[in-house]
């Protein structure tokens, strides 16, 4: 059995990057970042498809959004259900949140700044390359 071995780009210039709109692509072929070999199931290819996802993992992305949107009581339910689809940048910024379900559509602002603050993202890859990427979230609040 063959190890699956990939790069992934250091978490905090993955941060760096990502605030301020650089590309990454650009960056990791002319060897300004660095990067680690590492064995990974999101990164475990350079070829194929992997969707973009949380800096700090989806199941630790979905409880932190759902512990502080339970933490300021939106709504006057105690248990509820939040479906987004974001739009990530092959730079790994959230370009675009689009809440899908939600008991109201009064604090869409709220909620949309809690899924964009949580965590950075690293960027979807196709065939060795960063790409634009669009994930569907559903957070279970209770």
């Amino acid at each position: 059995m063959s190890e699956i071995v990939s790069y992934i780009v250091i978490l905090c210039f993955s941060g760096l990057i990502a605030q301020n709109g650089l590309d990454i692509n650009k960056l990791y072929n002319s060897k300004i970042i660095d990067v680690y070999k590492t064995t990974s199931v999101e990164y475990a290819s350079s070829t194929g498809f992997k969707k973009a996802y949380p800096a700090i993992g989806m199941t630790k992305y979905k409880q932190e959004v759902a512990k502080q949107l339970k933490d300021l009581e939106l709504f006057d339910v105690n248990e509820y259900k939040i479906t987004a689809t974001l739009k990530i940048l092959s730079t790994g910024i959230i370009q675009t949140i689009e809440i899908q379900k939600a008991p109201s559509s009064r604090h869409s602002d709220q909620i949309k700044k809690i899924f964009r603050e949580t965590s950075s993202w690293f960027p979807a890859k196709k065939d060795g390359a960063f790409v634009d990427n669009e994930v569907k979230i559903t957070v279970k609040v209770k």
